[in-house]
């Protein structure tokens, strides 16, 4: 967190001593080398002791998503167009318990900004919309979300943070489901679809955007955050999260046919002592 990495290796190192398979410390330890290797302006190509590292957390798990994950981008020297379902549910089963105490040490402020996005999109919280809550994680937007909805449908991957967002008693309906899919086979079928802190595991955004798009009904409210590029298209960083430039998101909500939008760029959360700044995006499908 302070981003002393190289002081950081050695703490990992007596960890996975202790511990072969303890998968949070592989994780530590693959980002703090990339961390390291990439400050030393070193190509992807060259990256071997983060590949080493990477490899070395398949050997002593074998299979694990994360690592075949990362591993696959820089072994290939291309992005991936996002992170498996497999990675992404390993993670969150994992992080569940910690989650929501963990996040808000960080500043984290996407639900709020997103809500604030509702209430100036739309005419007022009088609860007669089918609402989506996309990637819902423990169910922090849901009291936000709760009071514009008729039905307020959330859905994730990770089982574990669906438990989470069920003791909230905020939710109609909770599904484990991967977004796209269940976007595509719910057609005009929500007023309002929000993801919060979802998007940041996606690559390229045409697809899952086009997906939003279609499964909203007509004058629907698309509303979303992700992590902003200083770089065009989208980036993956050390952590399996993308960020995405403004004309990229922009670019993609215009070719799903979508209009009025709109972006703003606020600090979503801090991450290494150092706020990061994300684009609270809102556009509406036409009639």
């Amino acid at each position: 967190g302070a981003g002393e990495h190289k002081q950081a290796v050695p703490a990992y190192e007596k960890v996975l001593s202790l511990k072969p398979d303890f998968s949070p410390a592989h994780n530590s330890l693959c980002q703090a080398w990339l961390q390291i290797e990439q400050a030393g302006i070193v190509s992807r190509f060259r990256l071997s002791s983060t590949r080493q590292a990477y490899r070395r957390w398949l050997d002593a798990v074998p299979g694990q998503p994360i690592a075949m994950f990362m591993l696959d981008a820089l072994e290939h020297g291309k992005t991936p167009g996002r992170m498996p379902d497999a990675a992404v549910a390993s993670t969150f089963d994992a992080y569940a318990a910690e989650f929501d105490k963990h996040i808000r040490s960080l500043g984290y402020r996407a639900p709020e900004l997103v809500a604030e996005v509702l209430a100036r999109r739309l005419p007022t919280a009088d609860a007669s919309l089918d609402v989506l809550d996309g990637g819902c994680g423990t169910g922090l937007t849901a009291p936000l979300l709760r009071p514009y909805a008729r039905q307020l449908t959330g859905i994730d991957l990770s089982s574990a943070m669906l438990e989470r967002a069920r003791a909230t008693s905020c939710y109609d309906n909770l599904l484990q489901a991967e977004l796209g899919a269940f976007l595509d086979s719910h057609p005009d079928s929500f007023d309002v679809c929000v993801c919060v802190d979802v998007l940041t595991y996606f690559g390229d955004l045409h697809a899952i955007i086009l997906s939003a798009a279609r499964a909203l009904r007509t004058d629907g409210l698309l509303a979303f955050s992700v992590e902003k590029s200083s770089r065009p298209g989208s980036h993956l960083h050390p952590t399996g999260r993308y960020s995405q430039h403004a004309s990229h998101v922009q670019a993609v909500l215009a070719a799903a046919g979508m209009r009025g939008i709109q972006q703003v760029e606020a600090t979503i959360r801090n991450e290494g002592n150092a706020p990061v700044v994300g684009l609270i995006v809102s556009a509406q499908r036409p009639s």
